[in-house]
This record gives structure tokens, C-alpha cells and sequence, in this order.
């Protein structure tokens, strides 16, 4: 994963989040196709150009990334594409009420599928 200036470290439940993305779902919107890509990227959705956090990803081959980085895929249905995967994975869809938001705790391996905001 790449590290970008003053960015703050994926913790724990962010990475299992991540893997649990890239394993299960593959490209999320390959998925929602019923076509089988493996996950090339995890693409932070923004939030009034800032970029929320990492656990607003989405998993994304290499031309659905550059489809969200070029204003193909608008961050509305980013966003949209995003509670879908929550969906998926079991996890909370709450989205925060503004660009600072509490990130979720870093929890034992066993707990972290089960993560709920």
C-alpha cells in the first residue's frame, strides 16, 4: 500500500478490512457485474477532495481505479459502492457526519470480522 505524505498508518482492523476486500469481493464493481477480477487497488473515496480514511475503500482493479481517479466513477456512487461492501463483509455502513471521524480500534485477529462502528 502506498504511504502518502502526513498520512496516518493503516491500524489493525483497517488492514484485515482491506485483505477481507481484496480475498472475498475482488473488484467490487467487476462484482456487481458477475465477472471474477482480483483486486489491483484500495481506492480512498473522498470527501470534499480530502480523502475520508482508510477504512473508506473500495477494492478495484486497475481500470475501475482509474475510472474513480478520472470522474468516470463519481464519488456518489463511490460512496454507494462503499455501503455495498460493508453489506458484504458484515460490517457497519455508518457513514461519519463529517471529514473527522473516529477510527475503528485495532482489535485481536479473531473480533476483527465482526468489527461494528
Amino acid at each position: 500500500m502506498i504511504a502518502h505524505k502526513n498520512a496516518k498508518r493503516w491500524n489493525k482492523a483497517e488492514h484485515a478490512r482491506a485483505d477481507r476486500m481484496a480475498e472475498e469481493i475482488g473488484c467490487i464493481f467487476c462484482a456487481l457485474s458477475n465477472i471474477k477480477a482480483r483486486c489491483d487497488h484500495r481506492h480512498h473515496i473522498k470527501r470534499g477532495n480530502k480523502r475520508m480514511g482508510h477504512w473508506y475503500t473500495l477494492p478495484l482493479c486497475e481500470k475501475h481505479h482509474a475510472d474513480c481517479h478520472n470522474g468516470t466513477i463519481k464519488n456518489a456512487k463511490q460512496l454507494d459502492t462503499w455501503v455495498k461492501v460493508q453489506h458484504i463483509l458484515k460490517l457497519s455502513d455508518e457513514l461519519p457526519t463529517s471529514k473527522i471521524y473516529k477510527r475503528p480500534e485495532a482489535l485481536p485477529e479473531a473480533e476483527v470480522s465482526n468489527v461494528r462502528d
